[in-house]
């Protein structure tokens, strides 16, 4: 059983693939050289509660969904907004044209 990577409580079964050209990169510098790494492979693992939220590209939805669930299970965020950011970042690329889905 594959899980959800967004909520991480169900078992996923949609698989979404974002185009190579939509992964954030990241610049990592070291020995005075710069070299782009991607944020992530594209590969997105989500249940049948998450994936509408991807489906309708409501990025606000699925944090808010990701958040309410992370609070159940007991993890507090000292800095929401923060988090809100970070989150937004990763997940927005998601929300691109060109992301494709299949079923797992």
């Amino acid at each position: 059983m594959t899980p959800c990577d967004f909520c991480g409580t169900v078992a996923a079964s949609w698989l979404y693939e974002v185009p190579e050209e939509n992964i954030p990169l990241l610049v990592a510098a070291g020995d005075g050289i710069a070299a782009p790494l991607p944020v992530d492979d594209g590969l997105w693992n989500a249940c049948f509660i998450c994936a509408p939220f991807v489906d309708g590209r409501d990025v606000g939805a699925l944090l808010n969904h990701i958040i309410t669930g992370a609070r159940r299970a007991g993890v507090s965020f000292a800095d929401e907004p923060l988090w809100h950011a970070l989150l937004i970042g990763k997940y927005t690329p998601l929300m691109l044209d060109g992301t494709r889905k299949k079923p797992l």
